[in-house]
């Protein structure tokens, strides 16, 4: 019914796509937080350790920004896993 498209797959065309979003959008907080001459204040990682969100936060307001954000990446990885489960099912079929 559908012809396969040469080429990259839909995946790894999204993935390109998101990391230069990701890309241009810290290249262009950097610019303009270099022209206006402030300094940083504080910031927050979180990394998702195989299924356990990992975070550290310094800065003003950093405890709510980080519960905030830990709480992003474990819906996230609730949907994949569901997306994942979902795609397993189809296959055994």
């Amino acid at each position: 019914m559908y012809e396969e498209e040469a080429g990259l797959s839909l995946g790894v065309k999204l993935f390109i796509l998101g990391f230069l979003l990701i890309f241009t959008g810290a290249l262009l907080l950097m610019i303009a937080q270099a022209a206006r001459g402030g300094g940083v204040s504080g910031g927050v990682v979180v990394v998702v350790f195989p299924f356990i969100p990992v975070g550290v936060a310094w800065g003003d307001y950093a405890s709510v920004i980080l519960v905030v954000l830990t709480v992003i990446a474990v819906v996230l990885m609730i949907i994949n896993m569901i997306i994942v489960y979902r795609r397993l099912r189809e296959v055994e079929r």
